[in-house]
Order: C-alpha cells, then structure tokens, then sequence
C-alpha cells in the first residue's frame, strides 16, 4: 500500500508467503481434493505444485474453481478478448485438441504443435513448408490479431 513492492510477485515473497498466503487465487488442497481428474490430464499422480498451473491451463475453461468460495464464472472458455482470434486462443483450446485428437481428426505430431502454439504461440516444423503457405498463415495471423479479418489473398496495408 506504501508502493515500496513492485510487483505483486515480490509483495508476496516479502509479506504474503510468511503470513500463510497464497502465491495466486489456487487454494492447491481444494483444487487436488475437487478435481481428481486432474491425474487422467497429467498422466501421473498430482501434486500441490500442480493445481495452479493445471487451473490456468486448462481448470479455468472447464468451470473448475480455484478455492472453494470462488464464484463460478457464466462462461469460462469464452474468449478474453473482444477482438477475435484463432481457436486456439480460446481458454478451452487444450481440451479441443485432445477431443479433435481422440476423434482421429488430428495425428499425435499434429496434436503436439498445436498444444505447443496454443501454450507458446510458437510452432516449429518438422520439414520445409512452402513459403506461400508461410506467406498465407503470416496473413491470417496478422488478420486474427489485428482484427483486420480480409478476404484471401488480400494484403493488410
């Protein structure tokens, strides 16, 4: 309040961590105790360290709570930004991947980049792409971040 910390990060690690606060809003011991699910997504037991980052990951668009008074939102996959963007932003897109994946729709190396670019923002490739491909997804990036949605082939100016 005197405005000597900061950051939030630094506050806490000052004041909050001896006072028996949370790093974050995740209440860990809640989070593993309601949502047992949470080992089919990891694959292996979880942990207390688990539950903040599994709730932004994927808790948060699933209607999860991250402490037992939490208001529950109306639509936690809902886009967080009114500008639009591919479904990958979307808060749930985690989930739509492993759906699209357990459909057959998508293969497992395809399922990876895009779990990686939803995570990230990142994709590596795996062999030489055409650079018109390249031209047209750098197009609809900028298209999808701007919110200038063009017709194909156009160019932003």
């Amino acid at each position: 309040m005197r405005g000597t910390a900061d950051t939030a990060w630094r506050h806490y690690a000052a004041h909050g961590r001896r006072e028996g606060r949370q790093p974050n809003d995740v209440d860990p011991m809640f989070y593993l105790a309601a949502y047992p699910e949470m080992e089919r997504d990891l694959g292996r037991a979880p942990t207390v360290a688990d539950a903040a980052p599994h709730f932004v990951a994927l808790g948060r668009a699933r209607g999860y709570l991250p402490y037992a008074g939490a208001r529950r939102l109306l639509n936690g996959a809902a886009q967080a930004s009114p500008f639009g963007g591919f479904w990958t932003d979307q808060a749930n897109a985690l989930d739509l991947i492993q759906g699209r994946l357990e459909l057959g729709r998508l293969r497992r190396w395809e399922a990876a980049m895009l779990r990686t670019f939803a995570m990230e923002g990142i994709v590596e490739f795996n062999r030489p792409a055409d650079t018109d491909q390249i031209a047209a997804a750098g197009l609809f990036a900028h298209q999808a971040f701007t919110g200038m949605f063009l017709g194909c082939g156009s160019r932003p100016p």
